[in-house]
């Protein structure tokens, strides 16, 4: 199993269903508060017209009565109508008179009559004259306890008793009811109306509630405990089942995802069990080139030691014999002694070639910031011995600072300044440029050195850099063919590149990069 950094999940100060119950709470305590707004606004329109109504309803019911037992004359009649109908404790008053304001019939006519119907009259004649003239009147007031009095002065209609009216208007009924029970009554169905209501609400609330946990808020916390087991570590935890609900299709896309991440730290882990196997055979091969690289340091010591040795002997005896012995010699066999002089000291010096080759590869790099101008007037001095008697133009140009070990970048310059001095040698008028591109490429120098001497063939160009490579003849021109192996060994170690580009009897040019300096 591949270790998976364990995540733990937020603590919540409150869970998911929690909070789902909080805002259904609130939003049915919103709901309760605005329902009773809304109940108490039609409270007061529907208990106001209800009484009205109510008032109304019952003045045209005497109304009716009214011009039946005016017909007939029957005042006691009437005023027993009036009595029942004040018997009713909600009726407060119940006066009717005619169009002169003498009253015909109240609830109070068993009282001292007179004083009553003044009192009555001063209270309500102005409804009753504004009645008179054939429009309802309905008035609010409170009663002298407090009591909210409603009062309906209806027009009364009618015609023998009357005959010497022309009009039908021939009284008017004055009826005032106590609003109390009326708004008592009002109350109790709005507070049955608004618990109605509440109840129903929150029944739809509870069920939409039972509805969220099971099908919306029950798979998010599957979804989320599944989740927390992968980031734990089980890359095998899925979502079963999911629905075809957004949510289902969420599981879903995270059991995708899933199962790639799993997939691909399979692939990861074969990965790693296979760069672990190159690194162990990576390993060996260090192993195996330590190894070579002591051996060839034994190689080299014998060379060094064993090997020129015999051949300094060799070399030595050769030109002893040469320079005593001549005399005695014959000319062939003077021959064979300076062949044998000349090839034992070919054979010196590459071997010596041969192990400044191998101990580049050893030798720690000392990088700094250099001006190569320096090094190469310092190797122009060294090989003056080389240009003595010769006619040769030596161009320097503006070398930009690099990033070298110097003692490697001075071998690089005299082996490439050797190289132009001898193959200018059949030149009359030899030319060697040094010069340098800076920050091409960026970040870096291209340096050059430049000649018009023999040159090359293009075609056998990569032969150039290869250790012991030569593309001229030695009689032509001595050396090992080991100087431009050792001007790449170096070059190569720096970072940088190098080539060279020429045509035969034309000049060569030899290119090296190196990473750039800073200018002191």
């Amino acid at each position: 199993m591949t270790n998976v950094q364990s995540i733990t999940p937020p603590q919540k100060a409150v869970s998911l269903n929690g909070r789902v119950t909080l805002v259904s709470l609130a939003i049915f305590i919103l709901f309760a508060l605005g329902s009773a707004v809304v109940n108490k606004r039609n409270f007061d329109a529907v208990f106001a017209e209800g009484a009205r109504d109510r008032i109304t309803l019952v003045s045209q019911t005497i109304n009716f009565s009214f011009e039946t037992m005016i017909d007939r004359n029957d005042l006691s009649a009437l005023q027993r109508l009036v009595e029942n109908v004040g018997s009713n404790p909600e009726v407060r008053r119940l006066t009717i008179v005619d169009r002169n304001l003498t009253i015909l019939a109240d609830k109070l006519m068993s009282s001292d009559r007179t004083a009553k119907q003044q009192q009555i009259l001063a209270q309500e004649k102005e409804l009753i004259t504004k009645a008179l003239q054939g429009k309802r009147q309905i008035l609010e007031e409170k009663d002298a306890d407090g009591t909210d009095i409603l009062t309906v002065a209806l027009p009364l209609r009618g015609g023998r008793y009357f005959p010497e009216f022309h009009s039908d208007i021939v009284g008017v009924i004055c009826l005032s009811y106590d609003l109390g029970p009326f708004r008592a009554a009002a109350r109790r169905n709005t507070i049955t109306a608004i618990v109605s209501q509440c109840i129903t609400f929150l029944a739809v609330i509870v069920a939409l509630n039972l509805f969220a946990r099971r099908f919306v808020l029950k798979p998010i916390r599957e979804l989320a405990q599944v989740a927390h087991e992968f980031a734990q570590g089980d890359l095998t935890a899925r979502v079963t089942a999911p629905s075809r609900t957004e949510i289902g299709e969420l599981g879903a896309a995270f059991n995708d995802m899933a199962g790639r991440l799993q997939e691909v730290l399979r692939h990861r882990e074969i990965d790693a069990a296979a760069l672990t196997a190159a690194n162990s055979e990576l390993v060996s091969q260090v192993v195996l080139l330590e190894t070579a690289n002591k051996e060839l340091e034994k190689f080299s010591y014998t060379i060094s030691h064993d090997l020129r040795a015999p051949l300094r002997a060799i070399a030595g005896f050769s030109r002893i014999l040469l320079e005593e012995y001549a005399a005695h010699l014959p000319e062939e066999g003077q021959r064979y002694l300076r062949l044998s002089w000349e090839n034992a000291h070919r054979m010196d010096q590459l071997i010596h070639d041969l192990l400044t080759f191998t101990r580049l590869g050893r030798r720690p790099l000392q990088k700094k910031s250099i001006v190569p101008a320096a090094l190469v007037r310092t190797v122009l001095a060294d090989l003056q011995a080389e240009t003595a008697g010769r006619q040769i133009e030596v161009v320097l140009g503006e070398l930009g600072a690099c990033q070298a070990d110097p003692a490697l970048l001075k071998q690089v310059l005299t082996n490439l300044l050797s190289n132009a001095f001898k193959f200018t040698r059949a030149v009359p008028a030899a030319r060697i440029e040094i010069g340098c591109r800076n920050g091409e490429p960026p970040g870096q120098n291209t340096y050059f050195v430049k000649d018009n001497g023999a040159g090359f063939d293009m075609q056998y160009a990569h032969k150039l850099f290869g250790v012991f490579q030569r593309l001229h003849r030695a009689e032509d021109y001595e050396g090992t063919g080991a100087g431009l192996a050792i001007v790449q060994r170096i070059i190569h170690r720096h970072g940088g590149r190098v080539w060279a580009e020429g045509a035969v009897n034309q000049g060569a040019t030899f290119y090296f990069t190196l990473s750039q300096g800073v200018d002191s």
